[in-house]
């Protein structure tokens, strides 16, 4: 067996003859199943850092970033927007209610 494997690794193969008798070829399987998940994090993640997300399926001949680059103006127009309401409308609350024994709020 060792001439065998000495014999594909000159060859620069990968063995698998005999390594099934001593009961490793699960622990290969599941070495295998791991680095492919390993891989294909990596490549997503190096696909995300790019921002290289593809076509679109909606809209197939637009590209995804394409697609986020249209929204995000009016993504950050309408978080401003509320933002702004919201501080307004929880200031005027919040003078209202904590004036309301001291009339240094609102009038109602």
């Amino acid at each position: 067996m060792r001439t065998k494997l000495l014999a594909e690794a000159q060859l620069g193969g990968h063995v698998h003859a005999g390594i099934e008798e001593n009961g490793a070829g699960e622990i290969q399987r599941e070495i295998r199943a791991r680095s492919a998940v390993v891989a294909a994090i990596c490549y997503l993640s190096w696909k995300t850092a790019q921002l290289d997300f593809n076509y679109s399926i909606s809209n197939y001949p637009r590209t995804v970033r394409d697609l986020i680059a249209e929204a995000i103006p009016w993504t950050l127009g309408l978080l401003g927007m509320t933002t702004l309401l919201s501080f307004g409308i929880g200031t005027f609350l919040a003078r209202c209610w904590h004036g309301r024994g001291r009339r240094a709020g609102c009038d109602m």
